[in-house]
């Protein structure tokens, strides 16, 4: 039969491991994380390649959709920011 010792230490074992694996599945799998797209610079080179006739409106409006399609493309536990907004520099950045 176990000592009373025993019995303590398996049980913390078992309580810091659950804790440890309970904590990890959250962290990747339920945390909101924050992203910040790199926009400014594309929209600022869209649009003068747009005004000085390099690009036709649909060509823009398919670079424009294609942006949003990577920005809508990110995972549900994920909030896509500005990058203009975020002042941390441990953030993930999406560049188009």
């Amino acid at each position: 039969m176990m000592s009373r010792l025993t019995l303590l230490i398996l049980c913390a074992v078992i309580s810091i491991g659950s804790s440890i694996a309970s904590i990890t599945v959250y962290h990747k799998v339920f945390a909101v994380k924050i992203a910040a797209a790199e926009t400014s610079g594309f929209l600022e080179q869209a649009r003068s390649d747009f005004l000085n006739k390099k690009i036709t409106q649909k060509e823009l409006e398919q670079r424009i959709e294609g942006v949003f399609g990577v920005i809508r493309q990110q995972p549900e536990n994920k909030v896509v920011l500005s990058s203009d907004v975020v002042l941390s520099k441990n953030v993930e950045i999406i560049t188009p």
